[in-house]
């Protein structure tokens, strides 16, 4: 269950939220960290010769790294290129290393701490194979894709030395270690080259190799006259005199893919083969093969490197998942990739209702990876699936944990979240290669897969498909997107045929191509607001439409001329919109203008992005060579469900306030967005460091009129409170409600409860839903008595924005009027980002008390806490009282244990609350039979909802505030500091600040005192004993000597001890009417 905010129920509106900093990691805000999966495609693997326990790796696309551990873990090497195919030791010299790249060849002298470019020219070659042979002093041979260069002088230059050459591309090279000038090359397409005269002229010695393109070739260093050579389609072939002839090498790995040999030193007669099946093990010099089936959750094996003893210690290196390693000589391998983050990342996804659920689909060997902790950590998620390329991800939004996979041979499918895979291609044209899933419309759902032979459509969650490629030109389809605001709305982007529209789902297509250049759609976004606005991607280019693709204008400045490979708007902002190129980027005006999001670095090429679908806060970049790159985002948009500038009943008139706060050292612009009925409207300000900014009657402000939600939008971390009251000559009364943030909403299947209503002659009770998120949706309302009876229901539907009151639901839905207690359950239907909350209005001083949603327990788990209940005493003849509300949404019968913590110790008391019911306590400190302040803990057998109301007995009515049941799971931990924002003192209000220690031993809390410029006026400290109640008396007051404060802000730190819950009561000093302020952090 996810935390939801839990808010003490006010008369003045006081909402806190702040956008917290990411935790866990001391990585700089705006910097990308790469969290894995570890592994990626392992080009090459090498070991020290001096000490076998320092291992090099090479990637493609990763980079090198280096293991100091025998390959536990792994860090990587700066200075060289992104792919690295091929590193060795001089045989003369172990200080010095070369690593031959995809822009030539580099040198190290210092433990690969630093590499230097050598050989100015292969700066242009790729380098696939080098050999220094024994004894050879300065001689080395580089093959590239040119061929075999030759250097006579440790590397520094190079000369063409293809003499007898006939194939160009070298892959392999290896040195007759008993006669230094004799080499032999492989080929990709010519079999297998020799030369005795160090490279200057070379012979073919392919006879009984059939041509083959030779990966890999071994040389028995016992006898050199022993040679094996990997292939690509023959398996392996062995010489026995110096290459003259070859034969297979057994039969079982006939037409098999070999890109990898060793062969164990102390035991000539072991080799090992990597193939793309695994690896297979020979006991008798390759006579016959065995294959090593156990725990090889991998594929292609590319490289090898055996162990001090031989098998025992082995490491492998495959063509995605990374490096794994053998402890028994093959018979089982683990996983070796702490540190090694290389994997090639093409296809990302995260369930709607899972944000801390990541999946990662990568290229080669990888597979699927799933994390449950926002890409902190990684584990395989492949079985069934195999493990092949994964170009396609898209999670069901109807079903958590179903998944659709595209690979390069048709769709798969999970039904529980990755932890096994089920092929669904079933009307597909076999081994289908499919580019891109999209799945949108109600439940089940469309579903749209973009392949190499056209688009396909299912309606039954990918258990049958159907071509629906109507209308298009050409079928090889890179891209499709359904539009979330209408499903019958698609759009397909195709390799060479530009963009194409459907109206129908998919069904039928039309081009839609006007304005776009020519060439290939490498990424669709459709606006999830409206269907006929999208941007599609290209090389060097991004376009948008704003007519459903009649025609399309550039909107890419500022994007580097490169290929533009994901485009994802921001689920909680569509305002905001992400590309993947170089880096990301991020437009916040419609793609007029992008800039680079954080520092990408030196970071491979992104492929897929994919945003947290609930907030758009985290933002993960699949990146080509480094994992998954996360980057957390301070400032998302926060929340104030309802401000207004409106008449209300009985000549009352309704206005907000609201104060945002900037914690930070450094100046911060501050967006105000209002959503009204007429629309959206904004104004910006910019807000000084450490300082707090008052908007009064902010809906006024800001030009408009009406009811509606508020929008906080800042790049850096702020906090934000409102308040809003009934403008009256005898004292405001008003109410808070605490702002939020989506993640804090409720998303699609999920549902809370507004408890402690009331429908009589002396409460009347409001029921108000805003949608936050990013799309429509539809929440249903439904409304019960005290005695759990259901008594009407309510579908809502809500647009992104909108704010909807229902006025007095129990009388105009049920005709309810001798309701004393109640409760509601709101629960979202279609869509994300619902936030409900509740009004208990007294009908003699017309002064309201909020509910605030909450979330029925998943069990009874810890206590819950009223921080304050009381029977008092106050100020100016006023008397207060606390009223409790158990709610038991169960299906059993809680007892319920109360324990009040006075002043004079702890009482306790129980209660048995039915099934489905809810029980209002009166007066429950005199129920206790004592009077006085202090903290209400709760516990039960099942769990229970707990919610106070404290207000004052006057014959003018009730003036009062509520408290909604907390946890310490809410509460400030040892060390932690949180706000209490919009404090006041001067001739209309005056403040109290309060604590309540929830644990079992002592805590002292700090407290400072602020002005709403930043100014501290005061500092000090509180001890609570355990369980302790405590009420601070205007300290702005009597510590400050301050009297004429209009607005001010605290901080609490809690300086010791466990948990302690702080808030804050600013209080009208005509009605004595208090409003609490709650504390964020």
């Amino acid at each position: 269950m996810k935390v939801r905010i839990s808010l003490w129920l006010l008369s003045f509106v006081m909402i806190v939220v702040i956008f917290p900093l990411p935790s866990g990691s001391a990585t700089a805000v705006d910097e990308w960290n790469a969290t894995g999966p570890g592994g990626g495609a392992i080009s090459t693997l090498v070991r020290d010769p001096d000490n076998p326990q320092v291992v090099y790796g090479g990637t493609s696309g990763g980079s090198t790294f280096k293991s100091t551990d025998d390959g536990v873990s792994w860090s990587r090497l700066s200075g060289l290129p992104a792919t690295v195919r091929v590193i060795i030791f001089d045989p003369a010299d172990h200080a010095s290393i070369y690593a031959g790249a995809a822009n030539g060849l580099y040198s190290s002298h210092d433990g690969g701490a630093t590499w230097t470019a050598v050989g100015s020219e292969l700066s242009s070659e790729q380098v696939y194979s080098l050999v220094i042979p024994l004894s050879a002093q300065q001689n080395m041979l580089a093959g590239t894709r040119n061929g075999v260069f030759r250097s006579t002088d440790g590397g520094e230059t190079w000369v063409p030395a293809n003499t007898g050459l006939d194939g160009t591309i070298i892959l392999a090279l290896a040195a007759d270690p008993s006669a230094p000038e004799v080499v032999f090359a492989g080929t990709l397409y010519h079999g297998i080259y020799k030369t005795t005269d160090g490279g200057a002229n070379w012979t073919e010695t392919a006879n009984g190799l059939s041509g083959s393109a030779v990966y890999c070739i071994a040389i028995d260093g016992s006898n050199p006259n022993r040679l094996y050579a990997g292939t690509w389609n023959g398996g392996v072939f062995v010489s026995t005199n110096g290459g003259a002839d070859w034969a297979a090498a057994g039969t079982e790995l006939g037409g098999a893919y070999v890109p990898a040999l060793a062969i164990d030193p102390a035991s000539p007669h072991a080799v090992y083969a990597g193939t793309e099946g695994g690896v297979w093990i020979s006991a008798d010099g390759g006579a016959a093969w065995l294959e090593q089936t156990v725990d090889q959750p991998f594929d292609v094996v590319s490289a090898i490197t055996l162990g001090q003893s031989g098998g025992v210690g082995m490491l492998i290196g495959t063509n995605g998942a990374g490096v794994f390693r053998s402890a028994d000589g093959g018979a089982h391998w683990g996983d070796s990739n702490a540190g090694l983050i290389a994997s090639r990342i093409l296809s990302l996804a995260v369930p709607k209702g899972h944000s801390d659920t990541v999946y990662a689909g990568c290229l080669g060997g990888g597979g699927i990876y799933r994390s449950d902790n926002r890409g902190l950590t990684w584990a395989r998620a492949s079985s069934g699936l195999g493990n092949g390329t994964v170009r396609a991800l898209a999670a069901d939004p109807y079903s958590q944990d179903t998944v659709y996979a595209g690979t390069l041979r048709g769709i798969y499918r999970t039904g529980n979240g990755g932890i096994s895979w089920m092929e669904a291609s079933g009307g597909l044209f076999p081994y289908s290669t499919v580019n891109s899933i999209s799945v949108g419309g109600p439940d089940p759902g469309i579903i749209l897969a973009g392949t190499n032979d056209g688009v396909f459509r299912s309606t039954d969650r990918a258990s049958s498909w159907s071509p629906s490629s109507s209308g298009l030109s050409d079928l090889r389809i890179e891209e499709v997107a359904i539009s979330s605001s209408d499903p019958t709305r698609a759009y397909a982007g195709t390799n060479d045929d530009g963009v194409f529209r459907s109206d129908d789902g998919g069904l039928s297509w039309i081009a839609a191509s006007s304005g776009l250049d020519a060439g290939r759609i490498r990424s669709l976004a459709v606006d999830p607001l409206d269907p006929d606005t999208a941007f599609a991607g290209m090389v060097a280019r991004v376009f948008k439409t704003t007519d459903g693709g009649q025609t399309w204008a550039e909107a890419d400045s500022g994007l580097p001329s490169r290929s533009i490979d994901s485009l994802v708007f921001d689920p909680a902002n569509p305002s905001f919109f992400y590309a993947g190129s170089t880096a990301v980027f991020r437009t916040d005006d419609g793609g007029a203008d992008w800039s680079a999001v954080g520092s990408w670095g030196s970071s491979p090429w992104v492929e897929a992005l994919a945003l947290d679908p609930i907030d758009g806060r985290t933002v993960y970049a699949g990146s080509y060579g480094a994992g998954v790159q996360v980057l957390t985002l301070p400032g998302r948009p926060l929340w104030v469900p309802v401000v207004t500038h409106a008449p209300g009943l009985n000549g009352s008139s309704w206005r907000s306030d609201v104060w945002v706060l900037n914690p930070g050292d450094e100046n911060t612009t501050v967006l105000l967005r209002f959503h009204g009925s007429g629309g959206s409207i904004e104004d910006s300000y910019v807000l000084p460091g450490n300082s707090q900014a008052a908007f009064t009657d902010v809906v006024d402000l800001l030009g408009g009129n009406g009811s509606g939600a508020l929008e906080v939008i800042s790049d850096a971390t702020v906090f934000a409170a409102s308040r809003t009251y009934n403008i009256s000559g005898g004292g405001t009364f008003g109410q808070s409600y605490p702002a939020t943030e989506i993640n804090q909403a409720l998303l699609l299947g999920e549902s809370a409860v507004l408890p402690h209503l009331a429908e009589e002659e002396d409460f009347r009770t409001n029921i108000g839903l805003v949608n936050i998120g990013g799309t429509p949706a539809t929440a249903a309302l439904e409304l019960f008595d005290g005695l759990g009876t259901l008594l009407a229901k309510l579908e809502i539907p809500l647009q992104p924005g909108e704010w909807r009151l229902e006025v007095r639901p129990y009388l105009e839905e049920a005709g309810v009027t001798d309701l004393h207690s109640g409760w509601a359950r709101v629960s979202v239907q279609d869509g994300d980002g619902i936030v409900a909350l509740g009004s208990v209005i007294d009908n003699i001083s017309g002064d309201p008390t909020s509910v605030i949603m909450a979330e029925p327990p998943a069990s009874s788990g810890g206590a819950g806490w009223i921080p304050e209940v009381t029977h008092v005493p106050g100020l100016h003849q006023s008397q207060w009282r606390s009223d409790v509300a158990l709610l038991n949404t169960g299906e059993q019968t809680s007892t319920v244990t109360l324990r009040y913590h006075g002043n004079g110790g702890t009482l306790s008391m129980q209660e048995n609350i039915g099934a489905g019911t809810q029980e209002v306590l009166g007066d429950i400190v005199d129920s206790f039979g004592v009077s006085g302040s202090g903290a209400l803990e709760v516990t039960s057998t099942q769990a229970v909802v707990i919610s106070s109301r404290t207000y004052n007995l006057s014959p003018e009515g009730t003036f009062g505030q509520s408290h909604t049941g907390v946890h310490s799971g809410v509460a400030l931990a040892t060390e932690e500091s949180g706000y209490l924002l919009g404090l006041a003192e001067n001739s209309d209000f005056r403040t109290n600040i309060g604590f309540t220690n929830l644990s079992t031993g002592e805590a002292t809390v700090g407290i400072e005192l602020f002005t709403g410029a930043g100014e501290k006026v005061a500092e000090y400290s509180v001890e609570l004993a355990a369980g302790e109640w405590r009420l601070e008396i205007r300290p702005y007051a009597a510590l400050a000597g301050l009297t004429d404060l209009d607005q001010g802000f605290a901080r609490v730190t809690l300086e010791s001890g466990k948990v302690i819950v702080a808030l804050a009561s600013v209080v009208d000093n005509r009605t004595n009417d208090p409003t609490t302020v709650a504390l964020v952090r």
